[in-house]
């Protein structure tokens, strides 16, 4: 079990970043102690520009919450009808957003930064967590439970709805394949992090975390990493994911059925909580950066304006043209064809007939 580093500021050898998401670490910070939210336009998105970036949706009882930069974050009340912008006092990143159905919430950002609500989003209220690293990915279940997971290995935990922070520590140590198992014994996948830079794993970027209940939690990030944990966060071990590159988000749809995406078109999935990964072709070799699942449909979106669409569980991928070339960071979706995509150049992108098609929100 590896000793929780300071999560203070400092360098690291091993700080490669790729792609579009090297963006978000390059944005300055601005901050205010506590932050009121409230709409002040009924015509959100006519603010948006290329200059914007939105870097997360999520869906909270039908409605959706978009977050990005600088500062940005909107609300629809009306499956993307309309959006009224929530004023958050700061033009900082905003980069993950969860919201609970009790109506406790968080987002994250850059060093550190965590604002909480407690009323489903119409105020916010930033929080001292102790954590100065970049915060990428948030995950919040009822009751006021919040995990947040960044830079440097990373992970703190809130079991009161924000008002007090622990850091979280991981055993980086991979695990025997399992036996029998010719691909995982055969398959160096681990020769990124353990061979080329001693220590990588241990403080490796951690890029998302998601939460089936208070209990049972993943995380993704660098090297193919994948934590799991079974005691709400007490301890986190590490799970063989047979890829090694690096992984951008990760879906709990239960306890057992898991999805996770990646660089170079990489999409596995587990229906065993984990124990066993299986990579899925999608074919392309584009980055994946997002993905949405609600009964079998699935969206997935990436590099160069990509989206895939999956209408079977055990089907292929489509490709569907969006005419876009900038990257798209983040889906969700309201039901089986209302979804959204979002991403660089202010884009927001909806569907109403389950991924075929996409109507441009925002973004030129």
């Amino acid at each position: 079990m590896r000793k929780m580093t300071s999560v203070s500021g400092r360098g690291h050898r091993n700080d490669r970043l790729s792609g579009q998401y090297a963006i978000p670490l390059l944005l300055s910070i601005l901050g205010h102690f506590f932050l009121s939210a409230a709409p002040v336009s009924a015509d959100a998105l006519e603010q948006i520009s290329f200059r914007d970036r939105i870097f997360d949706l999520t869906v909270r009882n039908k409605e959706l919450f978009v977050v990005g930069f600088p500062g940005i974050m909107l609300h629809s009340a009306d499956q993307g009808e309309t959006f009224s912008a929530i004023d958050v006092g700061m033009d900082d990143a905003l980069f993950d957003i969860d919201i609970a159905p009790d109506g406790i919430g968080a987002v994250v950002g850059r060093a550190g930064l965590l604002m909480t609500t407690t009323d489903g989003g119409k105020t916010w209220k930033k929080q001292t967590t102790g954590a100065k690293e970049h915060l990428f990915s948030v995950s919040v279940i009822s009751g006021g439970k919040i995990w947040a997971a960044g830079h440097f290995g990373t992970i703190i935990h809130s079991s009161d709805g924000g008002k007090t922070w622990t850091p979280q520590e991981y055993d980086a140590t991979l695990p025997e394949a399992p036996e029998g198992d010719v691909k995982a014994e055969s398959k160096r996948y681990e020769i990124t992090a353990e061979d080329e830079n001693e220590g990588a794993v241990e403080e490796a970027r951690l890029n998302s975390v998601a939460f089936a209940d208070a209990q049972n939690g993943w995380i993704t990030g660098e090297f193919g990493l994948v934590l799991h944990t079974e005691d709400g966060g007490e301890t986190w071990k590490r799970q063989r994911s047979n890829v090694s590159l690096l992984m951008f988000t990760i879906r709990a749809i239960t306890k057992d059925k898991l999805v996770a995406v990646g660089s170079e078109g990489t999409y596995i999935e587990t229906e065993d909580g984990g124990n066993h990964w299986n990579e899925i072709e999608t074919g392309v070799t584009e980055n994946l950066y997002s993905v949405s699942l609600l009964g079998n449909k699935c969206i997935v979106a990436g590099q160069w304006g990509l989206v895939l669409v999956r209408d079977d569980a055990k089907g292929s991928f489509t490709r569907v043209p969006t005419g876009l070339y900038s990257w798209l960071g983040s889906t969700a979706m309201i039901d089986s064809r209302v979804g959204f995509v979002a991403g660089g150049r202010g884009y927001l992108l909806k569907t109403s007939d389950g991924g075929m098609t996409w109507e441009k929100l925002s973004g030129r």
